[in-house]
């Protein structure tokens, strides 16, 4: 019966996408329309065919722009001719900033990134990025309609004065987001010792020592690892932190970045709780408990021990470095403690903004915005990742499509030297690595659309469920993405560079014990001289202010 459903949704597809693409769409409310659109229809935008130079993140994997569908599809679709510039993500930084100082800007900057220091600068400052609102409101029903559903993706892209130069990627519900932190423990070591899953951190100092004293991996050898890692990327220390009742950014230099704890932004290293951090991790290091090399461990030394099935807890995502021994692993639900009596996972914020841009000297602006509109439909959405279906005439000969298997699950027929889905849909499908502009697949239930998500590698589905079912119950937002000043940003910029040089150097010592605790008040005394608390009240108050701007 399932299936028999599926495949009568999928049959209906196309018919549900024509009504759904332009669900919300008049074409333009613009009385003044500009001459050159389509006011008939959503499609084509234009009836006399137009170009538009666009810019666009190329990660390693990403096809070239000559064999992605994606690209052929949209300037069928839109009348418009897209010139294409590809910027490799190792050089998007530089490239970036050389566009905006030689003010030699493409007419749209897609999936770029923009920080919002950058939308400040160019957009409310120097006036390189057009003023969004009034063309959203004439031309762009569909991204009107996203910000009705979703009021945070319309602030997280108005800037300090009110106004908005870019917009969102809306992931959807956070909960469901598998991209961000976890931690994963050894399930098998816990049961060849007979221990239960840890729940705060006392429980989880008992599981650390049993795990070096014992032979957890049965080889007769004391090589066990307790908690490894490295300092900054695959870091444990948000998981103690976490516990202790702050809410931080683990892709941020959780330390000095402002994090959540009861309601207000505060700086973890000047907060009383952050000697109960340091305590705690002082305790495993000296135990042997925490890796002994975990501050200069490289990414490749980490992953090699835990290849070896030597570590017990970590942060990286086992079935990629333990191929052999991922289903070993269990996520590790977050902890309490006596400090913290709630569950809390750090997780993302379900919109990203800077996702995309237009610049002020493009001269169809209009046409641009509605591009644009097309990736806050279900079928741009689908479109833009997956794909158009088998045996539709969206497929321009280009690609196969898409189909779904007798188990309603999405399935690809791949060109030769192409083996899996990812690769297969990054390399000939996709505009970039994922939708990064728009809605997300997640806020348009693909898997009740289309079929189930296509094959990911051996373990990758599993590690999914894993993180929604012991992780994203205990989701709690991270600090949001504001917009400060220019010249409250340099001051932050200006404060945080000497805090965060002091605070690395003692963190460290601390932990290892080559600096006693008891010099901890004067640890932060330091701290509040060289302006921690003037950095903290900065954060807190535009906290404060982006929790009013949602009621």
């Amino acid at each position: 019966m399932k299936k028999n459903v599926i495949c009568l949704f999928i049959a209906l597809l196309p018919l549900l996408l024509l009504n759904l693409t332009g669900c919300n769409s008049n074409v333009t409310k613009n009385k003044s329309v500009s001459s050159y659109l389509n006011t008939k229809s959503e499609f084509p935008i234009v009836d006399q065919k137009i170009e538009l130079s666009i810019t666009v993140l190329k990660r390693a994997n990403s096809g070239s722009v000559d064999k992605i569908w994606f690209w052929k599809f949209i300037q069928e679709k839109t009348n418009i001719k897209f010139n294409i510039t590809q910027i490799d993500d190792s050089a998007l930084m530089e490239k970036k900033n050389l566009m905006f100082a030689v003010n030699e800007l493409p007419d749209i900057l897609y999936g770029l990134g923009l920080r919002t220091t950058d939308i400040v600068k160019y957009g409310v400052v120097n006036k390189q990025l057009a003023e969004l609102s009034e063309l959203i409101e004439n031309n762009a029903p569909d991204i009107k309609s996203a910000f009705e559903q979703y009021p945070t993706a319309k602030q997280s892209v108005k800037a300090y004065d009110g106004k908005i130069y870019s917009l969102p990627y809306i992931a959807g519900d956070p909960k469901n987001s598998f991209s961000y932190y976890r931690s994963w423990i050894n399930k098998k070591w816990l049961d060849n010792l007979k221990l239960p899953m840890p729940t705060n951190l006392d429980e989880l100092y008992t599981v650390l020592k049993a795990f070096k004293e014992k032979d957890p991996n049965g080889n007769g050898k004391a090589d066990e690892i307790p908690l490894g890692g490295t300092w900054r990327d695959l870091s444990p220390a948000p998981i103690i932190l976490a516990s202790l009742g702050f809410i931080t950014d683990p892709t941020a230099y959780y330390s000095l970045s402002p994090a959540i704890r009861n309601g207000k932004a505060v700086i973890p290293a000047g907060d009383p709780a952050y000697k109960e951090y340091l305590t705690y991790m002082n305790k495993l290091y000296s135990e042997g408990l925490l890796d002994r090399d975990i501050f200069v461990n490289s990414t490749t030394a980490f992953s090699s021990k835990a290849s070896e099935d030597r570590v017990g807890i970590h942060m990286a995502t086992p079935f990629t470095i333990s191929p052999n021994k991922w289903r070993d692993f269990d996520s590790l639900p977050p902890l309490v403690s006596n400090f913290n009596a709630e569950k809390m996972w750090a997780g993302p914020i379900k919109e990203e903004p800077g996702a995309f841009a237009i610049s002020e000297k493009c001269k169809y602006k209009e046409a641009a915005i509605r591009f644009a509109n097309y990736f806050f439909t279900m079928e741009g959405s689908l479109y833009t990742w997956f794909g158009p279906q088998k045996g539709t005439t969206d497929t321009l000969g280009v690609v196969g499509g898409w189909d779904a298997s007798d188990t309603g699950e999405i399935k690809y027929d791949y060109p030769q030297g192409v083996s899996n889905t990812y690769d297969y849909i990054l390399g000939y499908i996709a505009p970039m690595d994922g939708n990064r502009v728009g809605i997300g697949r997640e806020c348009i239930g693909v898997e009740n659309r289309i079929g189930k998500y296509p094959t990911y590698p051996a373990g990758a589905q599993e590690w999914r469920n894993l993180t929604k079912k012991n992780m994203a119950p205990y989701y709690k937002p991270i600090y949001p993405k504001v917009y400060f000043p220019l010249d409250v940003q340099e001051k932050l910029d200006s404060l945080s560079t000497s805090l965060i040089d002091y605070i690395g150097q003692h963190e460290a010592k601390f932990i290892t014990g080559d600096e006693p605790l008891s010099n901890f008040d004067d640890f932060v005394k330091r701290l509040e001289v060289l302006g921690i608390r003037e950095v903290e009240t900065i954060y807190n108050d535009a906290y404060q202010s982006y929790l009013k701007s949602l009621k």
